[in-house]
């Protein structure tokens, strides 16, 4: 069952590296943004932070891509005297 297993895993990677290599191009670029962050309370006001990173778009067939990006997302609130701020690092892949 093991070597059957790890034989279907062969087989789907070495097809994914045929679409890669027969369908086409790899596309990638940089993505910007701004956050609109709030807490679901009365007492905090909106605070605006930045989205910067990148993404790199694999296709696999015609009809299917894999599109893992990079992000720094800056969130968070403001209170009356407190500006509360979080930092993060998000890795999606579409």
């Amino acid at each position: 069952m093991k070597l059957l297993t790890h034989r279907f895993y062969v087989f789907l990677l070495l097809g994914m590296f045929y679409g890669l290599q027969s369908f086409g191009q790899i596309n990638y670029g940089l993505k910007a943004g701004a956050n609109f962050s709030k807490y679901n309370n009365d007492y905090f006001k909106i605070l605006v932070g930045g989205l910067v990173g990148g993404y790199v778009n694999f296709p696999l067939n015609s009809k299917i891509s894999l599109q893992p990006e990079l992000l720094y997302s800056m969130e968070g609130a403001t209170a009356i005297g407190v500006n509360e701020r979080m930092n993060f690092i998000n890795v999606p892949v579409y």
